[in-house]
């Protein structure tokens, strides 16, 4: 996910960057950097906008690369995003 990306995610939910931020238990600091590309998107938020969004952004391969070789694992954390959506 890009700076792009967040920033038309957040702005479809007509969130204010400070709105955002507290969505994804975030600051607005790092939020008002991932949008500018001044930092890289991590796993962790994009985990988080998932939750946020209902989409699933992750597929099998990056969920097993946030947590590890255990596919039973990051499948296990894909299912319970799929039921906090």
């Amino acid at each position: 996910m890009t700076g792009d990306e967040l920033k038309n995610f957040r702005k479809s939910k007509n969130w204010t960057q400070a709105e955002l931020a507290k969505e994804l238990n975030s600051s607005l600091m790092y939020i008002t950097l991932l949008e500018a590309g001044d930092a890289i998107i991590q796993g962790r938020i994009e985990l988080e906008i998932q939750h946020a969004s209902g989409i699933q952004l992750l597929d099998e391969k990056q969920l097993i690369k946030i947590y590890g070789d255990s596919r039973r694992k990051a499948m296990k954390a894909g299912e319970c995003l799929d039921t906090l959506g």
